[in-house]
């Protein structure tokens, strides 16, 4: 039988148990889980949820035999506002050292805009990332993993 994977958020936004429910009720064995979209009961400040809430969600769903294979963070990393870049960047490293807890070893986010509301900005077009392979140190190690990630 083939393995479906689904956006969480596409079932709306729901507490985590009735949405894992959902899920296993469509049989989705895999999802992207953007929390705040998906999740009605997140703890009061979803930038700093606990590592027990991570566990939680990962076991409500590993009892449905779903895996979570993207933990999605939607932020905007290059906001013009200082305060409101950091504040994103900081949301997204919450969810790199809880991926693990979740049990997913995929955080994914959005490349931004310098817009304020994330709508296209031509000036945004003008920047280039570099990304520097270092052998036997580092994740991206080898030519192999190099052209991996540019493809």
């Amino acid at each position: 039988m083939p393995k479906l994977g689904y956006r969480a958020h596409n079932l709306g936004r729901r507490p985590l148990e009735e949405l894992a429910d959902s899920l296993s009720q469509h049989g989705i064995t895999s999802i992207q889980l953007a929390l705040a979209k998906a999740l009605s009961d997140l703890p009061p400040d979803d930038i700093a949820f606990a590592a027990d809430y991570a566990r939680k969600v990962r076991h409500a769903l590993d009892a449905r035999g779903i895996r979570i294979a993207v933990l999605g963070c939607y932020i905007n990393p290059v906001h013009p506002d200082e305060e409101s870049r950091e504040k994103a960047l900081s949301r997204f490293e919450s969810h790199i050292g809880l991926a693990e807890d979740f049990g997913c070893a995929i955080v994914a986010t959005e490349t931004g805009s310098l817009n304020p509301d994330s709508s296209y900005n031509p000036s945004t077009a003008h920047v280039m990332v570099g990304v520097e392979a270092v052998a036997t140190r580092h994740t991206v190690d080898s030519i192999d993993k190099m052209a991996a990630l540019l493809n």
